[in-house]
Formats: C-alpha cells, structure tokens, sequence
C-alpha cells in the first residue's frame, strides 16, 4: 500500500477547476487517478504526458497539484524557479515543516 498515493474526489476536483482552472496538466497524476487527461506520473505509461513531474516545463501551465507530502517544498521551490502557476491541494497541517512555506504566518 502507497500511503503517499492520495487523491480528491471529482466534486472537489470540479469546484477547485471552476474556481482557478482551467487546469491543463495533472502534474503528480497516475493512469489511475488523474483528473486531467495531460498528465505527468512518476513511472512511464502509454498515456502519460511525462514521467518526473520536475523535468516537465511548467511556465506555460496552470497545474494541478495533489502530491505526496513530502515532495511540497520542493514542488514550491520548482514553482517558484519555473514561475508557474496552478492550484496546490494540502492538508491542513500546521505544524508540518512545508506550513511556514504557505504562509506568512510563522
């Protein structure tokens, strides 16, 4: 079992795509679990856009990004650096390491 394989519902997936979609790339996706049909996943599959999320060009995106908890300050810093855009989906988590990073309050 892959603890780090989650993922939102299509409800919340359609209510977040309305609000700031729309989205183009599933940039953490699987075959199995992509809300978007372009996406990149971690292992290489015949549907698959890309493989390694952080090889892709992201400054022409507007991404979605539902990702492993560990990967968000890197996929922030990747953000940052490639001036992308898109819609971060976290838990919320206050006192994990990645919390100071999404907000001005420390």
């Amino acid at each position: 079992m892959d603890f780090d394989d989650w993922q939102v519902t299509e409800d919340v997936f359609k209510d977040l795509d309305s609000l700031w979609g729309p989205h183009t790339v599933d940039c953490f996706g699987t075959y199995y679990n992509r809300k978007i049909a372009r996406y990149f996943s971690r292992f290489w599959n015949l549907e698959t856009s890309g493989i390694d999320a952080f090889m892709q060009a992201w400054e022409v995106e507007n991404c979605w990004l539902v990702l492993p908890v560990y990967l968000i300050p890197r996929t922030l810093t990747y953000m940052y650096s490639q001036g992308a855009k898109g819609t971060l989906v976290v838990p919320l988590w206050k006192s994990a390491l990645f919390w100071p990073l999404l907000t001005n309050i420390y």
